[in-house]
């Protein structure tokens, strides 16, 4: 089996190279993918941390994970109160 800690940092890798991979292509924005990866990386390096009794090491990693999901929170809600302009209905002419 898979260790945890190996699994999480493995996420973590991942996430990153996604956000790369969009920061390459022009995006200067965090990705809601980036973030869900990452947050579930970091909550696998939360609980292998708390089995292997590295506390403090899991505490850290709490705190990024904490802050992961505040920023997911804020990008999500940034994109769902985005309005698009419509373009008024245009008179046929006559």
């Amino acid at each position: 089996m898979v260790e945890t800690a190996l699994l999480g940092l493995g996420l973590v890798v991942i996430a990153w190279i996604i956000q790369l991979v969009y920061s390459w292509k022009g995006s200067k924005e965090i990705k809601n993918r980036f973030l869900v990866i990452y947050a579930v990386g970091i909550a696998l390096l939360v609980i292998d941390g708390y089995r292997t009794g590295m506390k403090s090491v899991a505490i850290f990693n709490l705190i990024s994970l904490v802050i992961a999901m505040i920023i997911f929170i804020r990008v999500s809600s940034k994109k769902g109160s985005r309005t698009t302009k419509t373009s008024p209905a245009k008179r046929k002419k006559r």
